[in-house]
């Protein structure tokens, strides 16, 4: 099934953000790989270019200093800086979804809320998230407290999508963690593992030791406890994957709620303002899908319960 425009803004543009990350990254490695060709290939027909020769020949121009084409294009190899994209790629990730995660809530409830957007961030298998700490599941059931009956039943359009994964949101956040943990070993650990990597690491490589996995698991880190953490810019893309069905799937899940009534009525009173209604009733209720469809949102199984919230919201008449 294609899959429907996510009904949440933040979540919009948070999958915005993750492709204007790879839109500047993959260009950016394909540069720098042919810098490298292009610099050894100088330096071997000189025999060896002095660095003035290198800058006056790549540099020159760009208003880029301080960049040693030597130590990066002949010294470093491919692998190595492949590895130091994936960081950067990694570190940018996190940051578009924790970023989402406050905003997701902030759009849903119309207040901030740490304790949620950091539930959304933590498998309720975490052990030591339970308690008086939120996680996944005790966070949904906060933010889905408030039901609505006519988008509880647009509620399966948007899960039925085969980005969406309702049923193992434990399952990708413990791999979520796993990468996270890498992530804070690499910024705050000096790029060694720490024991909590060891830990996510273990629990990530349950859920991919699954004997049908719930979904597509990226490459794990290579993780043992004080050691450089190794994790390369192709399991990083493929982590990636996993945040976008992450952030669908709890996208999908608030549909249902009173939230995304509020949510719903936002992007149609932005994109259709009023609509006047036909007035027979087959008619009417073709119209009112294919305006769902202008808002890039899938048709509705309960037409009739939908409009009575239009009507409601004085969307429709």
């Amino acid at each position: 099934m294609a899959v429907p425009r996510p009904l949440f803004a933040a979540t919009t543009a948070a999958l915005g953000r993750v492709t204007e990350l790879f839109d500047f990254l993959w260009p950016a490695a394909v540069g720098l790989w042919n810098l490298r060709w292009q610099v050894q290939g100088l330096d071997r027909h000189l025999v060896r270019a002095s660095e003035g020769v290198l800058q006056a020949r790549f540099v020159a121009g760009s208003e880029i200093h301080g960049a040693n084409l030597r130590r990066a294009c002949i010294d470093t190899a491919w692998s190595q800086q492949l590895e130091q994209l994936g960081h950067v790629a990694l570190a940018n990730i996190f940051a578009v979804y924790e970023a989402w995660s406050a905003e997701v809530v902030e759009e849903a409830t119309a207040r901030a809320s740490r304790e949620l957007a950091e539930g959304l961030q933590f498998p309720s298998t975490s052990a030591h998230r339970r308690g008086k700490r939120k996680h996944v599941q005790s966070a949904l059931a906060s933010l889905r407290s408030g039901k609505s009956s006519a988008m509880s039943a647009y509620e399966p359009a948007f899960l039925a999508s085969s980005v969406a994964a309702p049923n193992n949101l434990d399952d990708l956040l413990n791999v979520y963690r796993c990468f996270k943990e890498c992530r804070n070993s690499i910024m705050h650990n000096g790029g060694r593992a720490s024991q909590a990597a060891v830990d996510a690491l273990s629990a990530a490589a349950a859920v991919a030791a699954q004997p049908t996995p719930p979904f597509r698991i990226p490459p794990l880190p290579v993780v043992a406890l004080g050691q450089p953490v190794q994790i390369t810019l192709f399991s990083v893309v493929g982590f990636s994957d996993l945040v976008r069905r992450l952030v669908v799937t709890i996208d999908g899940l608030l549909v249902g709620s009173q939230h995304g009534e509020r949510a719903l009525s936002r992007r149609w009173r932005a994109t259709l303002g009023v609509r006047t209604l036909k007035t027979e009733p087959k008619a009417r209720v073709g119209q009112l899908q294919r305006l769902l469809g202008k808002l890039h949102l899938p048709p509705t199984s309960d037409p009739a319960g939908l409009e009575a919230l239009l009507l409601r919201e004085g969307l429709v008449n």
